[in-house]
């Protein structure tokens, strides 16, 4: 798709760099059929599938003018718009980059643009801005590792998991046994009270048994209706869980039973202070009604313990211990990847984006991404 503009605007616009390439985001009823997003932050990977010139591909890894992938720069429709961005990874021998694009993206009535420029550097310095791209809703956001991505920083603790291929990049294997990552610095946004996202990609290797997912509670026993809890139930179904302070679960299961195990699967808790719901694959799977307040409060008689965020082992387990016998057969097997968590209820078209950014191998296509020939400036 060719694209020209009234002007150019130096350095900064996509007409300082010396190539340029363009990203349609198809949003329409043929395409992804979504509502506008403010601030969405976008997968947009460069590797042989989503590339095919592999001209193309060696202008944009380029050691001299683009070291660590953070001196190419985002542009909105208007090509002169700068749009934050991360880099995820970027590995310049194997011509493999991802990256998150923060962009406002027009309604399901039309399709929208956002340009990159790429080819020299006329910044002369780095123009990623990581901690940008995640607004301020985001309590925590991890790429399949230990390292938050938003401003909170939150660094979890890892205990024997190890680091696999993900969906997206790298993901956290878990052995069912003893893996699992946590953190005792809990921040506001990682436990609201009346509105929550809480989200991931799993890949599970067994079945027929509770497994969780990611959950924040008090850690000593007897806590088990506080907080909040993602996980795949002893039926097959994924579940989200939100407990109050009388230590009562409000329970959203999924109605579609999963049972091949090794498929990656986009699991989605949410809360809106009214509706508790859980999405898979970007739709919405199983809902119940109620109203309540969030409690992490350790049941009266219990504590001081405060609330840990866990991955892969059950709310009540002891995060700093080796193993927590009580809570073994519900130990998650399997990889987790782009864990997430929001203290608001996100949009069912948010979630639907966000699958369909993360979800394929080319990341190209599925009536969603597109990307144009590369243009000489």
């Amino acid at each position: 798709m060719n694209l020209t503009y009234a002007s150019t605007t130096g350095v900064g616009g996509v007409y300082a760099y010396t190539y340029r390439k363009t990203l349609t985001i198809d949003t329409t009823t043929s395409g992804a059929n979504i509502g506008a997003l403010t601030a969405f932050p976008i997968c947009v990977v460069v590797n042989s599938s989503s590339w095919t010139n592999s001209t193309e591909r060696s202008h944009f890894f380029n050691d001299t003018y683009n070291p660590l992938g953070k001196r190419v720069q985002f542009f909105d429709a208007d090509g002169t718009t700068n749009l934050a961005y991360e880099v995820e990874s970027y590995d310049a021998a194997t011509q493999v980059a991802v990256y998150w694009v923060k962009k406002s993206v027009a309604s399901n009535s039309t399709t929208d643009h956002i340009h990159v420029g790429y080819g020299n550097d006329p910044n002369g310095a780095a123009q990623d801005a990581a901690t940008s791209v995640w607004d301020s809703n985001f309590g925590g956001v991890w790429h399949g590792g230990l390292t938050d991505s938003t401003s909170i920083a939150t660094t979890l603790t890892n205990n024997q998991t190890a680091s696999v291929a993900g969906i997206v990049s790298s993901g956290s294997a878990f052995d069912g046994v003893d893996d699992f990552q946590y953190s005792t610095t809990i921040n506001a946004a990682l436990k609201p009270a009346t509105t929550l996202t809480v989200e991931t990609w799993a890949k599970f290797e067994t079945t027929g048994v509770s497994r969780y997912l990611c959950a924040l509670q008090p850690s000593g026993a007897g806590n088990d209706g506080r907080g909040w809890v993602l996980d795949i139930g002893a039926t097959n179904g994924f579940r989200f869980l939100i407990g109050d302070a009388g230590g009562t679960f409000r329970i959203a299961t999924g109605g579609t039973a999963f049972t091949t195990t090794g498929v990656w699967h986009y699991v989605v808790g949410t809360y809106d202070g009214t509706t508790v719901r859980v999405y898979v694959d970007g739709l919405q799977d199983g809902s119940t009604a109620g109203s309540t307040t969030i409690s992490y409060a350790n049941k009266a008689g219990y504590g001081p313990t405060p609330p840990a965020l866990v991955f892969g082992v059950a709310h009540n387990a002891n995060p700093t211990a080796v193993t927590y016998a009580a809570d073994q057969a519900s130990r998650f097997k399997g990889t987790l990847d782009e864990v997430r968590i929001s203290a608001v209820a996100r949009t069912a078209d948010w979630l639907k984006a966000e699958y369909f950014s993360m979800k394929t191998t080319s990341f190209n296509g599925d009536g969603w991404l597109t990307w144009s020939g590369e243009q000489v400036n």
